[in-house]
């Protein structure tokens, strides 16, 4: 049994000590590298999609935000054209409202805003 267990020790370094050396023999050539693909223009477009969808809903938020008593000193998306940069402002705005307000924050974090 003891013979058995050696015997098995040995083909199993063996068999690693093989795997090694075939690797260390392995050039690396440019198409051996796998690159990671950039979006494509199908992926781009539902992004942008996503984007405008989220502009346009908080373009539209004035009555939503009157009928859940949101207060009026609450940022307010403003669109400059630059749809990423607009919502990008927001957010910081937002955040920083949040934490000058946290009281009055809790009253409306369940509000999709």
């Amino acid at each position: 049994m003891k013979q058995l267990v050696i015997i098995i020790f040995i083909l199993a370094v063996g068999v690693t000590n093989l795997k090694a050396q075939s690797y260390s023999n392995y050039k690396i050539t440019p198409t051996s590298v796998k690159v990671k693909k950039s979006k494509t223009s199908k992926e781009n477009s539902l992004d942008s999609r996503k984007v405008q969808s989220k502009i346009e809903y908080l373009k539209n938020l004035d009555d939503y935000r009157k009928k859940n008593n949101v207060p009026e000193d609450f940022p307010k998306f403003i669109d400059t054209g630059n749809p990423k940069k607009d919502l990008d402002n927001y957010y910081k705005a937002k955040q920083e409202w949040i934490r000058k307000n946290p009281e009055r924050f809790e009253k409306i974090k369940h509000l999709n805003l």
